[in-house]
């Protein structure tokens, strides 16, 4: 993970200096350009819940009449909702030009620093204070839930930004009333604190106002970031947060997930190389197959027609020898004993359950369509299956192993060899499953 700055230019030109080409790309959007609402509901089935959140939302919302996306973040009954409005969204797509497609995500800055924080500390519940240039943003998080969150901005609000306009002189006095009444109620006596590059002016600002109030705090531990990345960030750590906190985010179960690109917005699957590479090899292995039964059926129809033959003649001589038809017992069972083998080897390849097409096709649908796998190799048998490659983190693999164990056609599945590797192109992890095929009823 590397943090950048790009000062004057746009989204365009910064992915194009970096060369982007098929890689994912993920956007935060800041705090004042969605909305937040809590519910607590009878019911906690998240097709449910998905069925009638955008109705509850939209009488909460200030606006009635205007068109927005919801996605939801959920602990047991209690939903924290994230909306924002569709023209926000088209204007970010907009920035995003021709790399539009390359978008997967669109994050609420609230879960990219609740992810962030929740990696970094261990405290149950705690109150955390993220500063950059235009704003605080004071988080309340407690156990898995995002209790509550407020911007504090230090600026003349810009335009199209949810919340109203505050003036500079504002900012103290606002950010200590919110802090006060976060504090009161999440009862912690004390804070943790991320200074982005370019906030420490406003730092200084609430620095002065925390010690004034009598009230601890505390940096972010920045050095956990070793543990997760393999090494220290020393450019911007403060601002590096979010960043981190998007990419723990975006390698979570989907239903522990908030994005906000949804509806006519969701993002289209887009092939990758190696995803061409695994279909050009079932391609390939489908005309083996088709070749390979072709051959086997015309060589039992060859075999038969000589076995055929065979009993004629030895029947034609042993007539002019001994008067009447003989063929030996013992040659007959064995020739018979080979076709049988023979025949069952076509039973098995043209099984359309179990053939190795079949059991390729499943493989691939089992596989979450949003993890990138680099194949090294793959070996199809009708009762086992073993393939092995690259990914890029410990929990892709764990997704894999979740969505292969999903399938009827899987029995048992077990990764072995993992180990990480470093290259030009990053940090990757390489694996091997090998998984146990059902038995065929």
């Amino acid at each position: 993970m590397e943090v950048k700055t790009y000062t004057g230019a746009t989204i365009v030109e910064a992915l194009t200096e970096e060369k982007i080409a098929k890689e994912n790309l993920y956007y935060i959007v800041s705090p004042g350009q969605y909305y937040k609402t809590r519910l607590t509901l009878p019911f906690r089935d998240r097709q449910k819940i998905e069925g009638i959140l955008k109705y509850e939302v939209k009488d909460l919302l200030p606006f009635s009449d205007i068109e927005f996306l919801t996605d939801f973040l959920q602990v047991n009954s209690d939903v924290l909702s994230f909306s924002v409005e569709k023209d926000v969204v088209r204007g970010i797509l907009d920035e995003f030009g021709g790399y539009r497609e390359n978008l997967k995500a669109i994050v609420p800055f609230d879960m990219a620093l609740f992810y962030g924080t929740k990696a970094l500390l261990e405290d149950e519940s705690f109150v955390v204070c993220d500063v950059n240039s235009e704003f605080v943003y004071i988080q309340w998080i407690d156990g898995s839930r995002i209790k509550a969150g407020v911007m504090v901005r230090s600026e003349l609000e810009r335009d199209g930004e949810v919340g109203k306009s505050q003036s500079a002189g504002d900012f103290p006095s606002r950010f200590v009333q919110e802090l006060f009444m976060i504090l009161k109620l999440s009862r912690c006596t004390g804070v943790y604190v991320n200074v982005e590059a370019g906030g420490e002016r406003n730092w200084q600002i609430a620095k002065g106002l925390l010690e004034e109030m009598e009230i601890e705090y505390k940096d972010v531990p920045h050095s956990g970031y070793e543990r997760y990345l393999g090494r220290m960030i020393t450019t911007d750590p403060g601002g590096a947060l979010p960043l981190f906190g998007l990419l723990q985010g975006v390698n979570k179960l989907p239903s522990e997930r908030v994005n906000l690109l949804k509806e006519e917005f969701k993002p289209k699957l887009k092939g990758y190389v190696s995803v061409k590479e695994f279909t050009i090899a079932g391609i390939l292995l489908l005309l083996l197959l088709v070749i390979s039964t072709v051959n086997l059926v015309i060589d039992i129809g060859f075999r038969k027609n000589q076995v055929n033959l065979l009993k004629k003649k030895a029947s034609e001589i042993s007539k002019t020898v001994f008067g009447e038809g003989v063929f030996e017992e013992r040659k007959a069972r064995e020739i018979y004993s080979n076709l049988q083998e023979k025949l069952k080897v076509v039973e098995e390849s043209t099984d359309l359950r179990f053939s190795a097409l079949m059991l390729l096709r499943e493989l691939v649908l089992s596989i979450p369509g949003d993890v990138v796998v680099e194949y090294s190799d793959i070996f199809i048998e009708r009762e086992r299956i073993k393939f092995s490659g690259n990914t890029r983190t410990f929990s892709d693999i764990d997704r894999i192993r979740q969505g292969l164990m999903s399938s009827e056609y899987f029995a048992d599945v077990k990764v072995s060899n993992t180990g990480t590797t470093g290259s030009v192109q990053g940090f990757t992890v390489s694996f091997v499953f090998d998984i146990s095929v059902v038995k065929k009823r």
